[in-house]
């Protein structure tokens, strides 16, 4: 909660933790959190969530109101199994499906993010492409879309303020490139 007023006051999250901010940062913090406080929304901050844990925590909300708008999941290869699997690539390729399956019987979005391999750092162009995901082809099969986000000063050192949103695949639409500003 506290990264997300940060993202509304426009501050860093070591400013808040230190105490660092100016009279009108406090007011704007105060302000995000009461405006958290009064959102529509859900954290489950749980280890290793299953499938089942998640499907069973989305029925509550949708069962008390009726709908559920958005779900993110960060990230799926720290989802836990609830049951056995061949191989890991397996048990990543059942939590796509389950969230593929989710945001249909619940008619909502999902959002899961995933985490990368380590030969985007092989190569000259760093920006992520598909075959980047862990377990990448069960991930890929199942999204409707993927998406990867690159910042140059990441690499470079160089602050330039941007983020780049690289739409790697689109069922039934076009793939890519918005550019996004972004504040450290």
């Amino acid at each position: 909660l506290t990264r997300i007023a940060c993202a509304y006051t426009k501050t860093t999250y070591t400013n808040i933790l230190n105490g660092r901010l100016n009279k009108n940062e406090w007011l704007r913090y105060r302000y995000a959190l009461e405006k958290i406080k009064q959102s529509d929304m859900t954290i489950y901050d749980t280890s290793a969530p299953s499938p089942l844990f998640i499907r069973s925590k989305i029925n509550e909300t949708f069962n008390k109101k009726g709908y559920v708008d958005l779900i993110l999941v960060d990230y799926l290869q720290l989802l836990g199994s609830d049951r056995k699997h061949g191989s890991r690539a397996d048990e990543v390729s059942y939590f796509a499906q389950s969230m593929k399956e989710i945001a249909k019987e619940f008619d909502t979005h999902v959002i899961a993010l995933s985490q990368l391999n380590r030969e985007v750092e092989k190569r000259v162009d760093k920006r992520p492409m598909l075959s980047d995901m862990k377990e990448s082809s069960s991930i890929e099969q199942a999204a409707d879309a993927v998406f990867g986000l690159y910042r140059e000063e990441y690499y470079t050192g160089n602050s330039i303020g941007v983020a780049e949103l690289i739409g790697l695949k689109g069922r039934n639409t076009a793939t890519g490139t918005i550019y996004l500003g972004f504040i450290k």
